[in-house]
């Protein structure tokens, strides 16, 4: 068996029109999981800072309800007592809601 030039080139040409295809896709596949990690990664830093945040606000809002209780001890009415109500009513409701679910968090 003889191998001439044309039948060596069209091997080449066959295997390179095979597996050139199979590189890009093979890149593309990993420069998407690139993205999805890193988009994982600022997701998780993301929640981080909201529950964070959201542990910031109970705070200030337990703050605010004692100082308005403590008007109210002092005989301060009207806009404290409707600012008291406000206030346990939103803690009643939020104590109540679901939180969001985050697989594989925490």
């Amino acid at each position: 068996m003889t191998i001439d030039l044309q039948w060596l080139a069209a091997i080449i040409t066959a295997i390179t029109a095979i597996v050139t295809p199979v590189v890009v896709c093979v890149k593309s596949v990993n420069k998407l999981v690139e993205r999805i990690e890193n988009l994982e990664s600022w997701n998780k830093r993301q929640q981080r800072d909201l529950d964070r945040t959201a542990q910031e606000n109970e705070v200030i809002i337990t703050g605010v309800l004692a100082s308005l209780k403590g008007l109210r001890e002092m005989g301060c009415n009207g806009p404290v007592s409707q600012g008291i109500e406000d206030i346990e009513d939103f803690l009643s409701d939020a104590a109540h809601r679901n939180v969001s679910y985050r697989k594989g968090d925490k």
